[in-house]
């Protein structure tokens, strides 16, 4: 889908960003990495665009070499336990930190 815009009275022409789910662009990188696709085909097959897909490669690329991606969805199974588990631990941490420094509310 394109997204038309007028600017100085020029009609450029837009397209639409497509989003896609780490799912997606953990089985596009896969098909990079495991068969061999280039990055062009893979941007052929999924309308991304080549920055997109470099991204989702180098991203799989780091996972599988056991690295966390911070600030932004894990692609693999394994960084996304770690993820899960990472909040986990920093919620019951800031839940003994709550319980530790309960606040009188009279000084409020």
């Amino acid at each position: 889908a394109y997204n038309f815009t007028k600017l100085l009275g020029i009609t450029m022409i837009r397209k639409e960003r497509t989003t896609f789910t780490a799912e997606q662009k953990l089985d596009y990188a896969k098909l990079m990495i495991d068969e061999g696709y280039t990055n062009k085909q893979i941007r052929d097959i999924s309308g991304a665009g080549e920055t997109a897909v470099s991204r989702w490669k180098k991203q799989y690329l780091a996972e599988i070499d056991g690295h966390t991606p911070q600030g932004k969805k894990a692609l693999t199974p394994e960084q996304q336990k770690i993820q899960e588990l990472e909040k986990q631990l920093w919620r019951a941490k800031r839940d003994n930190c709550q319980q530790h420094f309960k606040i009188d509310p009279f000084w409020l």
